[in-house]
């Protein structure tokens, strides 16, 4: 009883019981990178096909642009996104090419997480344009 009363009433709120398809039905669209002191990315996600474009010099050119993919995993409490064929070295691709936890997906903001081969964290902040 005390089970199904805690799933009734916090599942809305947080990553319980979500579904793949809800999940990259949040994540379609285009992404900018949040943090000041890096180059400026916009992420364009949109079902399974992602595209990085970063951005430069005082009239925020293009830099350069690459393409990758993404697959979405979910379980009971956890929600995952796996980068695939990212290749531009600019944009640190042994690092993105792996799963992330998706930490925050409500809101308009996405906050990812992933452990790096040398074990440190790594964890990317976004806000959705």
């Amino acid at each position: 009883m005390l089970f199904s009363l805690f799933l009734m009433t916090g599942c809305e709120n947080n990553d319980f019981l979500q579904s793949e398809s809800t999940v990259n039905a949040k994540l379609n669209g285009t992404w900018k990178r949040y943090l000041s002191t890096d180059p400026k990315q916009s992420w364009e996600m949109s079902n399974g096909s992602l595209k990085i474009t970063q951005y430069g010099g005082p009239e925020d050119t293009i830099k350069f642009v690459d393409y990758g993919h993404y697959t979405v995993l979910t379980k009971f409490s956890k929600i995952f996104v796996t980068f695939s064929d990212i290749t531009n070295l600019n944009l640190e691709p042994g690092d993105l090419n792996t799963r992330w936890n998706i930490s925050e997906l409500t809101g308009g903001v996405l906050y990812l997480s992933t452990t790096s081969q040398s074990g440190s964290v790594i964890a990317r902040e976004f806000v959705k344009q």
